[in-house]
């Protein structure tokens, strides 16, 4: 790989409660979508770097280039990982769910054609949960490749990102299952992706002011501008940082990646793989 070149690592945390009953297809078709849509055509392209993604990506001096803080690198592949939150028992049997990270779209359909809303408390789920979930998908993929084998330094060069999609707030506590997050709130773990450079998007209803104020703290910390012009609903915020959604009229349009049950065998494989890490986690947190 060469030393400017990068692989985008993407986990999708998406509401698995029965909040989102009603609008996980189009939270599919009007976000998801052409999110990977716009990651599987970066492939190939080159992208800014904020200032510290510089060290970690290629190497090069920050602003070395004018282009972004921290230069410009090529994208090489893209890799995209599924967490699913939902709450606490009783109302639930498990806070998050994870789907292992796959360089296919077509799995990643797959992985969200598994999704079952159901579950979860009226005035809050477990929001934190699911970005802990994610933050140590982010932490596991620093020493896998892309078959799942563990790796040798150096590892890939990569750029995070993480867009949440919830249609509740997070209750407000710190995490109870994640070992390695435990005792963090959602507004905490906002933090902990800005000092770690991942790039967080947060796409939920305007009236949950919790998710807006878990974003705000982010973007003070990371020093970014949302892009916030893109919602297929005037009642949805879409708060997004390094992607370029198309707008609503060109999503209606059909843009985007083609959404359905993905092969068979492709479809088995993503499933055995999601059973053996979802075990994984289990046992870490008994």
């Amino acid at each position: 790989m060469d030393s400017s070149s990068v692989v985008n690592r993407v986990v999708f945390v998406l509401d698995g409660t029965y909040a989102m009953c009603d609008h996980i297809l189009s939270a599919r078709i009007s976000y998801i979508q052409p999110a990977v849509a716009h990651f599987c055509k970066s492939v190939g392209t080159s992208v800014p770097l904020k200032s510290g993604e510089d060290e970690a990506a290629t190497g090069a001096a920050a602003g070395a280039d004018g282009a972004g803080a921290g230069g410009m690198a090529t994208v090489s592949a893209v890799e995209f990982c599924l967490v699913v939150f939902r709450d606490y028992p009783p109302t639930c049997t498990a806070a998050a769910q994870v789907w292992p990270f796959t360089r296919d779209a077509q799995v990643l359909a797959a992985y969200l054609d598994e999704v079952v809303c159901d579950g979860g408390g009226f005035r809050g789920n477990a929001v934190q949960e699911g970005l802990a979930a994610a933050l140590e998908m982010f932490d596991l993929a620093e020493t896998l490749d892309a078959s799942g084998r563990t790796t040798a330094p150096p590892r890939l060069r990569e750029l995070r990102h993480c867009l949440l999609l919830s249609n509740s707030p997070p209750h407000a506590v710190g995490c109870l299952y994640n070992l390695a997050y435990r005792g963090r709130d959602a507004l905490q773990l906002s933090a902990v992706f800005a000092q770690n450079n991942i790039r967080l998007s947060v796409i939920a209803p305007t009236q949950i002011v919790e998710l807006k104020q878990l974003f705000t703290q982010y973007a003070v910390i990371a020093g970014v501008r949302a892009n916030s012009n893109v919602a297929a609903d005037g009642t949805h915020m879409v708060l997004v940082d390094g992607i370029a959604l198309p707008p609503p009229q060109a999503m209606a349009a059909g843009q985007g990646v083609a959404d359905g049950t993905a092969a068979a065998a492709a479809a088995a494989a993503a499933a055995a793989a999601a059973r053996k890490l979802r075990r994984s986690f289990a046992s870490r947190a008994r």
